[in-house]
């Protein structure tokens, strides 16, 4: 039986939104302005953390995709394309519209993944991401929703602290029951413009 399917089982209900706590406890990691911009700092209730991501530039990793991504074999996991580096570090290597990050600097990384999924026909169906290093999924990355309604979309946030190697690969994977799945961009403000992006990840060195 397929992975995915099997552990379709252990998935329970959601319906996580933006403004949920969730994603606000996460959004101070967003890419482009959200975290380089005092103004979202200061009314950030994870202002210490963006004070830090302020002070080292180089020890993160930010990155998003702008465009939506479509199921395209159900009950399969497929790589998540990422088109933009809003911020690059020179411990990682990421060629834009890829997915695929290689670490050039060893040490323990905070791999912190949101991405925004809705289904757009049909009935309930499930979605679901983990995060792979060196093609085999790192303990705890995985998690998945139940979508019940079409064109809501919800996020699904999965967070790590991984010891990575010089050399060493990562990549994101989503997979889900049915191919009317599929990222969809939404606006994020921040600082002095507002954006939209379907999915982002932000490696960051401790």
């Amino acid at each position: 039986m397929n992975e995915f399917v099997a552990r379709k089982g252990l998935i329970s209900l959601q319906s996580a939104s933006f403004e949920e706590a969730l994603w606000v406890s996460g959004s101070i990691y967003s890419p482009a302005e959200a975290f380089l911009t005092s103004s979202w700092a200061e009314n950030s209730v994870t202002a210490s953390v963006a004070g830090a991501v302020k002070t080292d530039y180089n020890k993160l990793q930010a990155t998003f995709a702008t465009s939506s991504q479509s199921i395209t074999s159900t009950n399969t996991w497929q790589e998540l394309i990422f088109t933009t580096n809003s911020n690059t570090s020179s411990y990682w290597v990421h060629p834009e519209n890829t997915g695929q990050f290689t670490c050039s600097n060893s040490g323990i990384y905070d791999v912190d993944v949101s991405v925004r999924i809705q289904k757009t026909t049909g009935g309930n169906q499930s979605a679901g991401v983990h995060i792979l290093k060196n093609g085999a999924e790192i303990t705890g990355s995985y998690s998945a929703i139940t979508y019940t309604s079409n064109n809501v979309a919800s996020d699904i946030h999965v967070r790590v602290i991984e010891h990575i190697e010089s050399g060493s690969s990562l990549k994101v994977e989503i997979a889900g029951t049915a191919t009317t799945i599929q990222t969809t961009a939404f606006p994020i403000i921040g600082g002095f413009s507002s954006f939209s992006y379907s999915s982002n990840i932000l490696i960051m060195k401790t």
